[in-house]
């Protein structure tokens, strides 16, 4: 295959602004990812999530939000976002192609993929280091009669209509979740947490 100026693995938010960001300055990248489609992570979130960052901070790079947008954009706002800048001009993705190995030769990179070599000047990594969900192994875990789930399995309350709900875990995630169960139906929602939340009030929906 052709060189490139800069192969970026990962067609996330990172991937994405990372690519944008070169094309800007004149250099062509080649966005690379096992899934099919630009944010796959995002896809799979929770239907109501909301970024706890706001507007202004998060949108790609020089390419706010359409007027209108909510401050807390949710997810499916940033994952048209994304989708959208992603299918600029001068900006190449190789999507549905997983990068198996990254060597040096001579000058350039060479990126291992099952379409072939891939060669680049420069290579920029954006795959993220929270890829696997982890659900600890608690005492008593394998004789649990309930369902245990992970949040990145979580979608919205409806199957917990009636339920009694203990979320674990006071991030952002766990609170959003604890707050969507409550509000969607559930029994009866705990929320274990080891430590304090920080908790910031926020304005708009």
């Amino acid at each position: 295959m052709a060189e490139r100026d800069v192969i970026v693995v990962g067609a996330g938010p990172s991937g994405i602004s990372s690519a944008l960001a070169l094309k800007d300055i004149g250099l062509r990248a080649l966005v690379v990812d096992r899934a099919q489609q630009v944010a796959s992570s995002w896809r799979s979130r929770y239907d109501r999530l909301r970024l706890n960052t706001a507007r202004p901070l998060s949108h790609l790079p020089d390419r706010p939000f359409p007027k209108g947008t909510p401050m807390f954009v949710s997810r499916d706002e940033l994952i048209e976002h994304i989708d959208r800048h992603a299918r600029e001009e001068g900006l190449d993705l190789m999507l549905g192609t997983s990068v198996e190995r990254i060597d040096r030769d001579g000058g350039e990179w060479v990126a291992d993929t099952p379409a072939g070599e891939v060669r680049g000047v420069q290579v920029v990594v954006c795959t993220g280091y929270e890829k696997v969900p982890l659900i600890p192994a608690w005492e008593g875990r394998d004789s649990f009669e309930g369902q245990l789930l992970h949040s990145a399995e979580y979608r919205n309350p409806e199957p917990f209509v009636g339920k009694r709900t203990l979320v674990v875990g006071p991030g952002c995630s766990g609170m959003e979740i604890a707050n969507d169960l409550a509000e969607g139906g559930a029994a009866k929602v705990w929320l274990s947490a080891r430590t304090p939340p920080n908790i910031i009030l926020r304005a708009g929906p």
